[in-house]
């Protein structure tokens, strides 16, 4: 994959995840390590853009094609100094969720602190020291994740959507408790 990404060469690539899938003639454009696990990012002939977790391929094998031009590529590299995880989807509106932080953890979403998610841009403090804040989100597994990390001082303030997603997810896991 190291050598496939450094001359920008196709490969076949057997993967296994809840199946197995042979990914033919993919365009390898980057390694990338994030979340603990290290993916490659690669282009499909049906021009998508995926994230593909190095520990679930099985092979990767020669193909028919050798070599693609750098220059075939510039819509991907342009995402991929955007995306935010492995679950940030190319090729997909963005949305915006606007979220509130609780006043306990407010400090860590203060303007002057790092950002958790690369989209995230500071709205106001409120009176009560609560924080609003926004993300913008591809799907919403993008960001959910994120805001479950955070229960219960992660608010889900808008798009109604989303927020009745997380909120039946959030029933399903408490119901699965009992």
């Amino acid at each position: 994959l190291k050598s496939a990404v450094k001359n920008n060469d196709y490969r076949n690539i057997e993967y296994y995840f809840d199946d197995s899938i042979t990914h033919k003639n993919v365009k390898c454009l980057k390694l990338i390590f994030m979340e603990n696990n290290w993916y490659v990012a690669v282009a499909t002939e049906k021009e998508k853009l995926i994230f593909l977790r190095i520990s679930f391929i099985k092979a990767v094998n020669y193909c028919d094609k050798n070599s693609y031009q750098s220059s075939k590529v510039h819509k991907y590299n342009d995402f991929l100094k955007t995306f935010q995880n492995s679950l940030t989807r190319f090729g997909e509106p963005k949305q915006t969720a606007h979220i509130m932080a609780s006043a306990e953890i407010a400090k860590y979403f203060k303007p002057n602190m790092k950002k958790f998610l690369s989209s995230q841009k500071f709205i106001k403090e409120n009176p009560d020291k609560s924080i609003e804040f926004t993300l913008e989100y591809t799907h919403p597994l993008e960001i959910l994740p994120f805001i479950k990390k955070w229960l219960p001082d992660l608010i889900i303030i808008s798009p109604k959507k989303l927020k009745e997603e997380y909120l039946q997810k959030l029933k399903i896991m408490i119901e699965k408790q009992i």
